[in-house]
């Protein structure tokens, strides 16, 4: 009687760790699949994530990049704005993103703001001063686009003049 009783507690112990992972699990199969490009996967795989630890400031960030890398921006600035309010301290690589999601949906004020942010953490990032140097663009401050272009370019010259003409190539 006492074997079957610690039987029965064994096969209930080990099936609720089978069907419970922890959202680290689910946070890592999501990164697999958004390198893979399935997107609508790493998203179901973040929110599951997101699910079992609301707290979990990464979580929001890859799922709303998930969601930028499909195209939606909105949705994705949503999520990145839960990130940001889960967890402060971000990178230059989160402010990057979450300014390209808003110069995606012509949020350009709040794209440069997060454009200044990354390049206040990361001084010398050249993709952050070359697309703020074309939302500036867009919004005719010929001056301070140039200034961020001039920067661009020292960073990478032939990055940035290869980018800057593309650019005019949208603006024409």
């Amino acid at each position: 009687m006492l074997k079957s009783y610690f039987l029965f507690f064994v096969f209930i112990y080990a099936s609720h760790f089978s069907f419970c992972q922890p959202a680290e699990d689910f946070m890592a199969k999501g990164k697999e699949m958004q390198k893979k490009m399935d997107y609508a996967g790493s998203i179901a795989m973040f929110s599951k994530a997101i699910k079992l630890n609301p707290k979990l400031s990464e979580g929001y960030f890859q799922r709303g990049y998930s969601k930028h890398l499909q195209g939606k921006n909105k949705e994705a600035v949503v999520d990145y704005d839960l990130a940001f309010d889960l967890n402060t301290k971000q990178t230059a690589e989160f402010f990057f993103h979450r300014a390209e999601a808003n110069r995606a949906i012509l949020e350009y004020n709040e794209a440069i703001e997060d454009y200044n942010i990354a390049v206040g953490l990361k001084p010398n990032y050249l993709e952050a001063y070359l697309n703020m140097s074309f939302v500036k663009a867009k919004q005719k401050s010929i001056v301070p686009a140039l200034g961020d272009m001039s920067k661009a370019i020292r960073l990478g010259a032939d990055i940035a003049i290869k980018r800057m003409q593309i650019f005019m190539m949208e603006l024409w």
